[in-house]
């Protein structure tokens, strides 16, 4: 049985959007909680762990470091 897939799924919100930065870091392994675009605690302690990773200042922020970190990296992969 052939299905079809909505391939959508693959979309991810734009980076300036917290949204976005919340998909990028699940997909690269730092567990954000839900992607509701809502600083949460979920989401800072994702933001923390890789800042921490990635030997960045912690803010617990999705400041323009962190930002420009992970978009830099998930583009890379």
């Amino acid at each position: 049985m052939c299905r079809n897939f909505d391939r959508s799924i693959d979309r991810l919100p734009p980076i300036s959007e917290l949204a976005g930065v919340q998909a990028r870091l699940r997909n690269l392994g730092f567990h954000a909680g839900r992607i509701s675009g809502e600083l949460d605690d979920d989401t800072r302690d994702a933001i923390e762990q890789f800042q921490r990773k990635r030997s960045l200042p912690i803010t617990r922020e999705p400041d323009d470091a962190t930002v420009a970190k992970l978009r830099a990296e998930y583009e890379a992969t």
